[in-house]
């Protein structure tokens, strides 16, 4: 598996970058409540960088990836009046990120995976026009950023709940403990909730604040709702804890699969972009169409 960071610059002039995939990891500094870290989506983005790389070459695929170093200092103003992280304005943002995948492609790399786990709309717009004034810069770049189609589309909502409903009649026992999620609308899990704790337990066990989390009470808002009401920030939703979901009731198992379906979507996607096909998911015409106006 190749880390940028750690390649010198004749390795990095040396590659093949008809067949080499950047595989850029992009979150905020954000609260998530009282039990996860600020860092909760850059570390979810990162280890999906590095397991997206090491799939690759485990499976020998056709192109490699290479693991960029974690972009940070993302807009995340839907937290705003809990605590406080070091974050860019997103018009900051967008031009910092265009100007740094602008030297991505000035290195030589034509194909570009942005990861995220952070889909606040106004950060998602931030990222769009980054990636647009890239390839406007330099003919030949493709860059993609999948999991917030994936999001946005309910695909990734969709994914579990199959999954879940797949195994209510299994008499496998490891399968229990997905039968006890059936009861779950994963709709309704925004941030910091069922699935963003069960990544981290899954992932960085040791930072997740295991005494705090068991006592946390669900938390549930309609963010769509929310904002016809124009109250932009969890704060105002009433999510004075920072959380909306139902975080207690996470587990690793469930982490381990959210993961698995998430690694296999940036899969396809690093997939078709490599062979130049259309992206599986899309992000639907009525976000579009919010992120015009925001």
């Amino acid at each position: 598996m190749l880390k940028f960071e750690y390649l010198t610059h004749e390795e990095l002039s040396a590659l093949d970058f008809n067949k080499c995939h950047l595989i850029l990891p992009v979150g905020p500094f954000e609260q998530h409540g009282p039990h996860l870290p600020v860092t909760t989506d850059i570390v979810i983005a990162r280890y999906l960088a590095e397991s997206v790389c090491e799939t690759m070459k485990i499976e020998k695929y056709e192109h490699c990836g290479v693991e960029a170093p974690a972009f940070t200092y993302a807009p995340a103003a839907i937290s705003d009046g809990i605590g406080l992280t070091p974050q860019l304005k997103p018009e900051s943002f967008t031009a910092y990120l265009a100007e740094v995948l602008v030297q991505y492609a000035a290195i030589g790399f034509k194909k570009i995976v942005v990861i995220t786990h952070h889909f606040e709309l106004k950060f998602v717009k931030s990222v769009i026009a980054a990636i647009a004034a890239c390839e406007a810069k330099c003919p030949g770049v493709r860059i993609v950023e999948p999991l917030s189609a994936y999001y946005y589309s309910g695909e990734y909502n969709a994914a579990l709940e199959k999954y879940i409903k797949s195994k209510k009649n299994s008499e496998e026992k490891q399968d229990e403990i997905y039968k006890s999620y059936s009861d779950i609308d994963f709709k309704k899990e925004i941030h910091a909730d069922i699935k963003e704790t069960s990544l981290m337990m899954y992932l960085l066990p040791r930072v997740v604040k295991s005494d705090t989390l068991s006592s946390l009470p669900p938390f549930l808002a309609n963010p769509a709702a929310e904002f016809l009401k124009l109250n932009f920030t969890f704060k105002s939703m009433g999510a004075e804890a920072g959380y909306i979901g139902s975080p207690a009731r996470s587990s690793i198992f469930l982490g381990e699969l959210i993961f698995k379906q998430l690694r296999t979507c940036v899969l396809k996607s690093s997939k078709n972009l490599a062979e130049g096909n259309p992206q599986e998911n899309a992000i639907p015409l009525y976000i579009k169409a919010v992120l015009t106006v925001i």
